[in-house]
């Protein structure tokens, strides 16, 4: 207990002497800060005066600068007029002269010669027979009939083709399936029109649906679309052909109101 006691005394002794000494050493701080203020004060200031700056200068007499001479306007190149060229003679041929071809002389018919009658004889008269000779009789003869000509006889006609029968006749849906409105859609309240284009075979099938206009609600929609392809058709004919076609079927699903 004594030990530390003492070292407790030693402790506290050392801590005044170092107080001592911090609160000497910040007193003459003090001192030497107002010492200072105190000479500043009585001391008068010091102006330096700053040494005078010598600026020379020189007038210069500037030469007039040289006037530009313009140069004078370039003359205009007259160009020489061109030399026209020769227009070549056109020589006109000379028409030729077209002999017209002599008429040839028809030759006049040669004269037929003149035959001279031959003599005829008398026969003597016989002896034996006093009687006169009989007259010779010449019978004309008759010339063939020509055979008539018959005129050439016209072809006989081609009977006309068969008109095709090209009228077209539309298909139609003739009846739609049961009534499928949507319960759901009822209780809610729903209404619209559905426009379908609806693809109708040759064989009357219905084929392909599309919903070409919507009625705002897709269970309605797809109503319509089961009741077209429940229903009958009938199809389109060109003639008297059943052909495919496209035709649009709208429906409307109205609810009655009290």
């Amino acid at each position: 207990m004594n030990f530390i006691s003492a070292h407790s005394l030693t402790m506290d002794r050392q801590r005044k002497k170092l107080w001592q000494a911090e609160g000497v050493a910040y007193l003459l701080a003090v001192l030497a800060h107002v010492g200072a203020w105190q000479l500043y004060k009585i001391l008068p200031p010091q102006t330096l005066e700053p040494e005078p700056l010598i600026i020379e200068a020189s007038l210069v007499v500037a030469q007039p600068a040289p006037t530009a001479v313009a140069p004078a306007p370039p003359q205009p190149v007259v160009k020489p007029p061109p030399i026209p060229k020769p227009v070549p003679k056109v020589e006109k041929p000379i028409p030729k002269k077209v002999e017209k071809p002599k008429p040839k002389p028809i030759p006049m018919p040669k004269p037929m010669p003149k035959l001279a009658p031959k003599p005829i004889a008398k026969p003597e008269p016989s002896e034996e027979d006093d009687s006169s000779p009989a007259p010779v009789v010449h019978e004309p003869v008759d010339e063939a009939p020509s055979a008539p000509t018959e005129a050439p006889r016209a072809a006989p006609k081609a009977p006309p083709a068969p008109v095709e029968n090209t009228a077209y006749s539309p298909g139609r849906v003739s009846g739609f399936g049961r009534n499928n409105y949507p319960r759901a859609a009822k209780e809610r309240g729903w209404e619209g029109t559905v426009t379908l284009k609806v693809h109708i075979l040759a064989d009357g099938d219905i084929g392909e649906v599309i919903v070409t206009s919507s009625s705002g609600h897709d269970m309605l929609d797809e109503a319509a679309m089961d009741m077209v392809k429940e229903g009958h058709a009938t199809p389109a004919r060109r003639g008297d052909k059943p052909v495919d076609s496209w035709v649009v079927v709208p429906y409307r699903f109205h609810l009655e109101h009290d």
